[in-house]
C-alpha cells in the first residue's frame, strides 16, 4: 500500500512516522484479506456482485472431477507410472489448458510437432509431452501430490486436500519454508517435490522462527536494506486493528491527516 496526493507517489521518507504507518497498514490489509468479509459487509458485497456460492460449486466440481477417476482405477487398475501420465494430463486439461491453449496460439506452436508425436506411433508424443509437463513447477507438485492420493484407494477425497495442493504447488516451488498440515507433509516427503525445488518443509509451527531465522541473517549479511520493513519489524506486535491505523496516521506537511477509511476527508 501506497499513499498518493495531487503530485503523485509521497515519498514515505518525507514525512515522519509515515513509513512505519504504511507498514501498519499493509499488515492490517493483509489479515482482512485473509479473514474475508464480515457478516455486516456481505449484504453490501453481493450488491456489488459477490457470489460466494460459486467458489462452492466449483469445489464440488473439482471433487468430483476427482472422484471420477477414483472410481475408474477401482475397475481398471493402472501401473505406478501410468497412473502418473494419466494425472498429468487430467491436470494439464482441467486446471490448465485455458492458458496452455493461450500460449500455443501466442507463439503459434504446432503441439504435435513440439512433442514429437506421429500420428502412424502411437505413444510417439508422450515422452515430450510428459516432460514439458514436468517442466511446469506448480503442475509438477500438484501431480505428484496427487499421485499419492490416487495410490490410498481407502481416503476419500475432500475438498481441503484440493485447497492444500493448490497452495503447495505454488508455495513450494517459490518459498524458502513451507508449513503444511501433517498429511500433506508426508506426501511432499514421499514425492520428493520439496528436496527437488531446494524448500524446507517445517512440520511444526513452533519450529517456524528456527526455519526463518537464517534466512533473515543471509537477507541482512546481502545487503538487503530495510529488511522486514515492508511487512514487520522485529518486536513490532503485528497489526490487525483499524481503530490502531486511525489513532496513529501521521500528519502531512500541509496540516491534512491520512484517513485509511475510504471516502473520510483528509
Amino acid at each position: 500500500m501506497d499513499l498518493f496526493d495531487s503530485s503523485g507517489r509521497v515519498d514515505p521518507s518525507s514525512v515522519p512516522g509515515l513509513q512505519s504507518w504504511l507498514r501498519r497498514v499493509n499488515q492490517v490489509v493483509e489479515f482482512q484479506v485473509l479473514a474475508g468479509p464480515a457478516d455486516s459487509e456481505v449484504e453490501e458485497l453481493r450488491r456489488l456482485g459477490y457470489r460466494p456460492e460459486t467458489v462452492v460449486a466449483s469445489d464440488r466440481s473439482r471433487l468430483a472431477w476427482e472422484e471420477f477417476l477414483v472410481e475408474h482405477l477401482k475397475g481398471a487398475p493402472v501401473s505406478r507410472e501410468e497412473l502418473r501420465v494419466l494425472v498429468q494430463a487430467r491436470e494439464l486439461v482441467h486446471e490448465y489448458m485455458d492458458v496452455f491453449s493461450d500460449l500455443l496460439a501466442e507463439y503459434r506452436i504446432d503441439l504435435w510437432r513440439a512433442v514429437g508425436f506421429d500420428p502412424c506411433r502411437p505413444r510417439s508424443g508422450r515422452p515430450g509431452m510428459t516432460a514439458f509437463a514436468d517442466r511446469v513447477p506448480s503442475l509438477r507438485i500438484a501431480v505428484d501430490l496427487k499421485v499419492q492420493l490416487f495410490r490410498n484407494h481407502s481416503k476419500p477425497w475432500k475438498v481441503n486436500a484440493l485447497h492444500d495442493i493448490d497452495a503447495l504447488s505454488i508455495a513450494v516451488p517459490y518459498c524458502h519454508v513451507v508449513v503444511p498440515d501433517s498429511e500433506m507433509a508426508d506426501l511432499l516427503s514421499r514425492s520428493d517435490a520439496a528436496r527437488r525445488s531446494g524448500t524446507r518443509i517445517v512440520r511444526r509451527l513452533q519450529d517456524l522462527p528456527d526455519a526463518l531465522a537464517p534466512l533473515t541473517a543471509s537477507a541482512r549479511a546481502g545487503g538487503s536494506a530495510g529488511v522486514g520493513a515492508g511487512w514487520v519489524d522485529p518486536g513490532e506486535a503485528f497489526c490487525t486493528d483499524m481503530q490502531t491505523l486511525r489513532a496513529t496516521a501521521p500528519e502531512l506537511s500541509n496540516g491534512w491527516r491520512v484517513s485509511p477509511a475510504a471516502g473520510e476527508d483528509g
